[in-house]
């Protein structure tokens, strides 16, 4: 595990649910473990699908953004 999908395990997710709309906050870390929620204003429960591509696709956007900074601060130095 790298530095930083240790950190996006330990971000918070804010899910909607489906039934209510009340939010349900969960890491990323606890959906890779059990993708299973329920919802704490309704009780229903729901399976969040995907979520190993969820994460991989929040670390390529961060990638993306931290290579875009660099590369501005790279001309700031300059």
């Amino acid at each position: 595990m790298t530095d930083l999908q240790a950190k996006l395990a330990q971000h918070t997710l804010n899910i909607p649910c489906g039934n209510c709309g009340e939010k349900v906050a969960v890491t990323i870390g606890r959906l890779k473990e059990d993708n299973h929620l329920v919802c704490s204003g309704c009780g229903a429960s729901t399976t969040v699908e995907h979520v190993e591509q969820m994460e991989r696709d929040l670390i390529g956007a961060v990638e993306e953004q931290t290579a875009k900074i660099r590369a501005l601060m790279s001309k700031l130095g300059k």
